[in-house]
């Protein structure tokens, strides 16, 4: 089967699903424990979930779960058209409020004889008002030369490992770039940013996925 079939029969499926989400009954408006569910697929064999969102706008939903579906499907497609190749996928909820929701997509893909695996991050953060992808530029707006000053004085964390180890400014090159792969988090009543760098960017595979996570003002 084709990489166009298979991404088009997995978003056949996937529609008709999010329809039947639209035509429920029920028009209350849901909580923050039960507007967040999981739907089951299966990634070579292997039991995995992605969240299905449920807010208090049929035309939201449809907008952000239409989103959320493409880049499951593309990554289906993608996997299932390398032959001998093994994955696994997982999510993160980082943050979530009455108006912004902020998702993080994993995925670690092994090639057949590869030397090691590879890791495919993915995170956006959707205005729930309206269903669109928020932009890290409206919470703070960085150049490269005030990621790294961040970074020099302290003010930045940094963190490999998948955002579990700490690491000094030492242990990373200078980043290139501003990563537009990044969330919001809130740790002691204060919101921070992290902007998330895939491995090879900063460090080596060794050190995982960087993180570079800062304070901020909004929210």
């Amino acid at each position: 089967m084709t990489h166009r079939k298979i991404k088009l029969i997995f978003t056949l499926l996937t529609m008709t699903m999010l329809f039947c989400i639209h035509l429920s009954p029920t028009e209350s408006a849901p909580s923050s424990t039960n507007e967040i569910t999981n739907k089951i697929f299966y990634l070579n064999g292997e039991k995995s979930e992605y969240p299905i969102i449920n807010v208090n706008n049929d035309g939201v939903n449809f907008i952000i779960n239409r989103d959320i579906q493409s880049y499951i499907a593309d990554m289906r497609a993608a996997i299932d058209s390398m032959p001998k190749t093994t994955a696994s996928f997982h999510y993160k909820i980082y943050y979530n409020d009455s108006s912004v929701l902020s998702v993080g997509f994993r995925e670690y893909r092994y090639y057949y004889h590869a030397a090691h695996g590879n890791y495919f991050i993915h995170n956006i953060v959707y205005d729930k008002k309206t269903g669109k992808k928020i932009s890290s530029s409206d919470y703070i707006n960085l150049t490269v030369t005030d990621l790294q000053k961040a970074i020099n004085n302290g003010s930045a964390s940094i963190w490999g490992g998948d955002g579990q180890a700490e690491l000094t400014p030492e242990q990373i090159t200078s980043p290139t770039y501003v990563s537009q792969n990044y969330y919001l988090e809130k740790k002691s009543g204060k919101l921070f940013i992290g902007f998330v760098y895939p491995p090879y960017d900063l460090a080596p595979w060794s050190t995982g996925i960087i993180h570079i996570v800062l304070p901020i003002s909004k929210g």
